[in-house]
């Protein structure tokens, strides 16, 4: 989340649970568009999911468990919004927190192609050993 008010409408970029459903969200951009992705499957509690959101030049693509979810046309440009990139929270300190636990989360510079999305689902089925975090 990059957040900046307490709310998905401010930030550039989300992902989150509402309420059991994964969402993807890009905001911030010049023409006040909104570009969203929703899962149309519960999150099941008690088990890992990979989730991958890639955004490239002109689509915002979701990912669950290596199976795309949906892609949908975006704007040309994100804005950042300079505030700080939030995991497991989104805006105001106390508010929309992740009830669950985060594992090998990676940011790349590059949008992945989907086969190596799904070969990166199929290598990290369900984390062991402590959380990670590791940018690139």
């Amino acid at each position: 989340d990059k957040s900046s008010a307490g709310t998905a409408s401010h930030a550039p970029y989300c992902v989150w649970i509402s309420p059991n459903r994964l969402i993807a969200y890009v905001g911030g951009q010049p023409d006040g568009r909104v570009t969203v992705v929703a899962d149309n499957q519960d999150v099941i509690t008690g088990g890992w999911v990979h989730v991958a959101m890639v955004i490239d030049a002109k689509l915002l693509s979701f990912y669950r468990d290596g199976v795309l979810l949906g892609r949908s046309p975006r704007g040309e440009k994100v804005a950042d919004n300079g505030k700080p990139l939030l995991l497991g929270s989104m805006g105001v300190a106390g508010r929309f927190f992740f009830d669950g636990l985060l594992d090998e989360v990676v940011i790349y510079k590059k949008a992945l192609s989907e086969a190596t999305i799904k070969a990166h689902a199929e290598m990290f089925p369900s984390p062991s050993g402590p959380p990670s975090i590791m940018l690139t």
